[in-house]
């Protein structure tokens, strides 16, 4: 270190590390978010209660948009937020994580018929209502006037907290089905990591959809993966759902259909160039449903992993789909069901980014009440991106870690004048720069 002459270090200068978290406090969309909270929520009656309910979500969404990846990072921001004003109540992650447990409900224990095994539910109806609210307040889901696109699978939360159970990926941790609506979480519930996707999803379903219906939305498209392939399932989407998408079973019949068959097949061209071969059949799987216009579309591509053999020189890999859009082409419905791969990188989103991998209670009932809390602040940080992604060149997909180097990382300091409180920022990224031109403060 020989080359630095002298060094001299300076403290006690109140100045922030993240100031471009200045102006996500400021948005008047974090200011709507947080007036419901506190408006559905009601006021904390506990004795001895100091912190709103958007107190808590405010430090929560402080330490998760500095990069924080575990609940005690609240604390490293407190000496941050307090230095904005009218921001002086900031709780600590011990009083957060009393407030998550308040906010918790009872689990729901449910027992197999079959093999007589129980498992728990967590529904926190209070709770999904506001996250509901979230993706009413930070996107246009009327565009449509009242038609929406609806999305739902199970995702596996890795986890060794107390009551995580032995799952099928032979690791223990927690099951929850999660709800989207036009590509948002909008409901959410944990069940046990060992409870089977199908059990009770029907019952599931019929909580997601009518949450949409009590806002006056009605579903378009409703697309799910195979984990959703069952005749009760089926008829309870079919009561609210105008088209169905359902990934089948890959049957025997389907399979030899794919690899022995000449007839029937048509020429598929998929966005991007894929190239497949399609049919329909008959939907005949579930004996005793009544529902009519179902049928299966049935495409195939070559297995380029297959080498074949003297006499069979090709393999077809099969897929299948459920759906009664018969006014669909097979070209459409395929490209409907595949365009829930945004699902699968919301989930990689709500589980690295937003913390849901790294769950901070020793009880399920707790860790349901973040994970809606974090799909909240998911979804608020999406809105502001798209918003932040109109005015400046930072990309509307962006990840957390793109945003806190391009707009978050940023030396400020607050200024009080006679004319009022003025924001410092010093050597501002260029996206925060280009998006501070557009307001009074000072660079």
């Amino acid at each position: 270190m020989d080359y630095i002459a002298n060094i001299r270090v300076k403290s006690g200068y109140p100045i922030q590390s993240f100031g471009g978290l200045n102006f996500f406090f400021s948005d008047p969309l974090f200011a709507s978010i947080a007036k419901s909270l506190d408006s559905v929520l009601g006021a904390r009656e506990r004795q001895g209660v100091v912190y709103r309910h958007s107190d808590i979500l405010g430090a929560l969404m402080y330490s998760v948009l500095c990069g924080g990846s575990c609940i005690e990072d609240v604390n490293r921001c407190r000496s941050e937020i307090r230095q904005i004003p009218g921001k002086s109540r900031i709780p600590s992650s011990d009083t957060t994580l009393r407030y998550l447990e308040e906010l918790s409900t009872e689990n729901s224990d449910f027992s197999h018929p079959a093999s007589q095994i129980s498992y728990n539910f967590n529904i926190n109806s209070k709770l999904n209502n506001l996250l509901m609210q979230s993706v009413l307040r930070c996107f246009d889901l009327r565009k449509d006037g009242e038609w929406v696109d609806f999305d739902y699978d199970n995702v596996l939360i890795k986890t060794e907290k107390q009551d995580a159970k032995y799952t099928f990926e032979e690791c223990r941790g927690y099951f929850p089905g999660v709800s989207f609506v036009n590509g948002h979480p909008f409901y959410i519930e944990n069940r046990d990591g060992n409870a089977p996707p199908t059990y009770r999803q029907a019952d599931t379903l019929k909580r997601a959809f009518e949450l949409l219906e009590r806002h006056g939305l009605r579903v378009r498209n409703a697309v799910m993966d195979c984990g959703s392939y069952t005749k009760e399932i089926l008829k309870e989407v079919s009561k609210h759902a105008s088209r169905v998408f359902i990934r089948a079973a890959n049957t025997d019949y389907y399979r030899s259909l794919a690899n022995e068959s000449t007839a029937g097949w048509h020429p598929v061209r998929l966005e991007g160039g894929r190239r497949l071969e399609s049919r329909r059949v008959v939907f005949d799987n579930f004996p005793g449903f009544s529902e009519k216009g179902y049928e299966i579309v049935l495409y195939r591509q070559i297995d380029s992993s297959y080498d074949g053999t003297l006499f069979e020189k090709k393999q077809y890999k099969c897929f299948a789909i459920l759906t009664n859009a018969k006014e669909l082409s097979d070209k459409e419905v395929i490209e409907t069901y595949n365009a829930r791969g945004a699902v699968e990188r919301n989930f990689d989103q709500l589980k690295n980014d937003f913390n849901w991998s790294r769950l901070p209670s020793s009880e399920m009932k707790s860790n349901t009440v973040f994970m809606i809390l974090m799909a909240i602040l998911r979804n608020l940080y999406t809105a502001f991106v798209e918003g932040l992604s109109r005015i400046t060149s930072l990309p509307r997909t962006s990840r957390l870690k793109a945003f806190i180097y391009n707009f978050v990382t940023c030396p400020a300091q607050w200024v009080k004048e006679k004319s009022g409180w003025y924001l410092d920022l010093f050597s501002p990224p260029d996206i925060l720069l280009q998006y501070v031109r557009r307001r009074k403060v000072r660079v």
